[in-house]
């Protein structure tokens, strides 16, 4: 057994691995040129191959099949799948700035060499027709019972997370999505092996093969995020922060490495981007980020271009007040870019770590969690296949939920743990405090540089209430490089008009809560409408809304509106409220200017 073990490893390096070299370099050379005669030696070399594998008889023959059919399965890779021509496909993908090419690790372009040619797969030949008008979607945010930096922490959390997949609460789920960086940590790193069904592979370690039996027994699809590492062609190691994704059958569909890091040394980040999709038997096909890859370009912005509408987001976010709380932030990207996004955060609300959510564009949330004290929730909801292109239809109101009884763990948590949320740096922002108890209606415009936010306002004072707190308000305005605590991260060309509480007119003090049993909403905002033109560069450009108590607002109580000034080659964007609000922390037009990104 060893000896045929021997051979099917020299096999698959010399043929498979050669036959895929081949490929990538016949796909440059013959990019704009016909590729008859270049596939015919490709399929030569693959028959001759596959050839010698079949005639041997007996035992070996199963153990070598596998080498044959992924011989097959690059040879007849040469056809583009689907009618967009190769070369329009090659110009797209050989642009590493603007996006490259993609699948379950393997680039067409050769940027990331695979381990696994049987997995590669290209976004265009995974989109398929979904089968229903919608899919059953699960995410959930976890409290891990340990810390997942020893040996013992790992196993305790590998529990937890196997009772979570196999609980009764995600019965009827398709799809389900865990949280980043709950199950180990960089110092207990996990080994990946060859294999794709870790439930039957003896050498695979114990997490991976319980988390894949999990999979396999409960028969769904699972997203999760662990530290990995992989040994390259070379035999290399490399430690990567990656997402792992388990098909119903328990075996490995797709993964992705983390590309856009934060803090987390001695993790390695792949070359360029990973673009990873995998395709359902619900007919979806998602595409996949992790974490702080959201606040950058590349690689959704690409699978977005070839079409993808559907995301699974694995994430450890820290939220940061007043922009970028996680549930916030999850909602603004996901309306802007009118795309489903599946995010699981981890909850640690000492750090300010709590906001998960299923979203579906610019219908907003259709389900959302954040709370203030540590709890474990699962939330599940019907998700459409086919994104709508505004919010006319029907909506449920935003569940403001609780922890879930049954998988929550709950200790309590004092008014300082609740200030430990992040908040903006203000010194390089422009302000203006608005004074609503003499006039309560206000007008105006602040700009920085070239850059105008344009404000009207209207309010109802309520008054003071004795023993509480209330809110004031200011237009802020930002127009610069956004600086980030982890030092080794670029900065961010940033630009926001906004309407934000604080609780005194300081810049000091704007963007902190106040705790909620002590506030009382002064102010009823009847009318805010917020303007303001950016010049035309590649960006994102979003609304960003939040209540007091960190949850974003249903996306028919604003209206959005982004259009082009193609004579001044700039974007006007405005955003405006379309039902009285009293509980407003947020109302901002926020933009990511990616060509203003520095290292």
């Amino acid at each position: 057994m060893i000896f045929f073990n021997l051979i099917q490893f020299v096999l698959r390096t010399y043929c498979v691995e050669g036959v895929s070299y081949y490929k990538e370099y016949s796909d440059r050379l013959f990019e704009n040129k016909p590729r008859m005669f270049d596939q015919k030696l490709l399929t030569i070399f693959s028959i001759i191959s596959v050839t010698l594998i079949v005639s041997i008889d007996g035992a070996p023959k199963k153990i070598l099949i596998p080498v044959a059919t992924q011989l097959v399965n690059i040879a007849t890779q040469g056809k583009t799948p689907i009618s967009t021509p190769i070369q329009k496909t090659q110009k797209i993908l050989s642009n590493p700035a603007k996006g490259t090419s993609t699948g379950y690790r393997k680039q067409s372009t050769g940027y990331h060499k695979s381990s696994d040619p049987l997995l590669q797969k290209t976004i265009l030949s995974t989109l398929t027709k979904p089968k229903a008008p919608t899919y059953k979607a699960a995410v959930v945010e976890v409290n891990p019972v340990a810390r997942g930096d020893t040996i013992e922490g790992v196993a305790k959390v590998t529990k937890q997370v196997v009772d979570i997949i196999e609980s009764k609460d995600l019965n009827g789920v398709d799809i389900v999505v865990l949280p980043e960086g709950i199950l180990n940590t960089a110092n207990t790193a996990i080994p990946l092996p060859n294999s794709t069904l870790y439930c039957d592979d003896p050498n695979a370690d114990a997490v991976l093969r319980k988390l894949s039996c999990a999979a396999q027994k409960a028969k769904k699809y699972v997203v999760i995020n662990l530290y990995a590492n992989e040994k390259d062609e070379h035999f290399s190691t490399h430690l990567y922060n990656m997402a792992i994704v388990f098909d119903r059958q328990g075996t490995v569909i797709a993964k992705y490495r983390k590309y856009h890091l934060f803090g987390e040394r001695g993790v390695e980040r792949p070359k360029v981007p990973d673009l990873t999709t995998f395709t359902t038997d619900f007919g979806v096909t998602f595409g996949v980020a992790i974490c702080f890859d959201l606040m950058f370009a590349n690689p959704m912005e690409t699978l977005i271009a070839h079409g993808i509408k559907n995301f699974v987001y694995p994430t450890y976010w820290f939220s940061g007040l007043p922009y970028l709380s996680s549930a916030q932030y999850q909602q603004s990207w996901a309306y802007a870019n009118n795309v489903n996004l599946l995010a699981a955060n981890t909850n640690a609300p000492n750090i300010g770590c709590s906001g998960s959510g299923i979203y579906s564009g610019r219908s907003g949330a259709l389900e959302v969690f954040v709370s203030l004290t540590p709890a474990t929730k699962v939330l599940i909801a019907d998700v459409p296949t086919n994104v709508s292109a505004d919010h006319s239809g029907k909506m449920k109101p935003i569940k403001k939920l609780m922890a879930n009884e049954k998988l929550s763990k709950s200790r309590s948590i004092s008014t300082q743990d609740v200030a430990n949320f992040g908040r903006e740096d203000f010194s390089k922002y422009s302000m203006k405090f608005l004074d609503f108890s003499n006039n309560p209606i206000q007008t105006g415009e602040i700009c920085i540089d070239d850059f105008c936010c344009e404000y009207s306002i209207e309010v109802s004072d309520l008054g003071q209430l004795k023993g509480k707190s209330s809110y004031s308000y200011a237009i802020s305005v930002f127009h610069d490089l956004r600086h980030f605590k982890d030092k080794n991260t670029s900065k961010a060309g940033q630009d926001v008009c906004s309407l934000i509480a604080c609780i005194k007119n300081s810049k000091e003090n704007c963007g902190i809560m106040i705790p909620i049993s002590k506030v009382h909403h002064r102010y009823n905002f009847k009318k805010i409408q917020l303007e303001t033109k950016l010049p035309k560069t590649h960006m994102k450009v979003m609304p960003s809304t939040l209540s007091t108590d960190l949850q974003p607002f249903q996306a028919n109580d604003f209206d959005f509106k982004l259009s082009e000034i193609k004579e001044a080659n700039k974007y006007a964007a405005s955003l405006s409220l379309n039902s009285p609000k009293q509980d407003l922390f947020t109302f901002a037009i926020f933009s990511r200017d990616y060509d203003r990104d520095s290292a």
